[in-house]
């Protein structure tokens, strides 16, 4: 089976989702969520995949009005060989490194006239 074009966004919404994946319903279960090899762990990683599809398909549509959305589902997720699910994975995990990282910077604080001179 050929996948489609897709892409990812770890968005406010997606963070949230993701943490309810998780054991405890905290993303402090997220390395379990990627690691672990029980049957919800996999479930959870395809719906983390899904998940962050959809948010991804949210804000297209927002920036292209018209656009029609069209997310992965779990059918489409399901039913790929397990390497190919393993790649989108790394996928959507290189997605949420990405746009966790902070791109604002602060601005530097500026010395007061009288600090560091005696």
């Amino acid at each position: 089976m050929e996948m489609r074009e897709h892409g990812f966004l770890f968005c406010v919404g997606a963070e949230e989702e993701a943490a309810r994946l998780c054991p405890g319903g905290s993303l402090a279960g997220l390395k379990e969520l990627i690691t672990g090899n029980t049957a919800e762990a996999l479930k959870g990683r395809a719906e983390l995949v899904c998940s962050l599809s959809r948010w991804h398909e949210k804000a297209r549509a927002l920036e292209e009005p018209g656009y029609r959305e069209s997310p992965l589902t779990m059918d489409e997720l399901q039913l790929l060989p397990a390497a190919a699910f393993k790649q989108l994975f790394q996928e959507a995990c290189a997605a949420i490194l990405r746009d966790s990282r902070q791109t604002v910077e602060a601005a530097a604080q500026k010395k007061s006239e009288d600090q560091g001179s005696s």
